[in-house]
């Protein structure tokens, strides 16, 4: 009985090593930027939704939601920037969209965000889910 959990607990940490390293992994940053965005901000950008993605997956797996897990890992790694705008106090809206050939764009946002810079770094302010 021991063994089993000794086992047990060896798989979950070997599949939270794994899915970790995926979500640390910066993907390029891909989407529709403006022109005025150097590849320095996109990755800050993209790296901040990815933050989140991870945050929403752990939260959803303590939940016992793991369809909703998978869901958040899948698309974080699917997901571009599709939509980026001002706001006030120099704070952006950007709006993050997986593939979707069945939507009359070819793409579902899957995420929407308020970000402004802190200390040079763009940070999510608040999510628009």
């Amino acid at each position: 009985m021991r063994r089993r959990l000794i086992i047990g607990v060896l798989v979950v940490a070997v599949a939270l090593f794994i899915t970790l390293a995926v979500f640390l992994r910066p993907p390029p940053p891909a989407g529709q930027f403006p022109a005025k965005f150097s590849d320095a901000e996109k990755r800050q950008i993209v790296a901040a939704a990815n933050r989140d993605a991870l945050r929403q997956t752990l939260r959803a797996i303590g939940r016992g939601q793991l369809v909703g897990a998978k869901r958040w890992m899948l698309n974080s790694r699917k997901q571009t920037v599709r939509l980026i705008g001002q706001q006030e106090e120099g704070k952006i809206w950007v709006h993050f969209g997986v593939a979707d050939p069945t939507a009359t764009d070819g793409y579902a946002i899957w995420a929407r965000y308020i970000m402004k810079r802190d200390n040079g770094h763009w940070v999510i302010d608040k999510p628009l889910f």
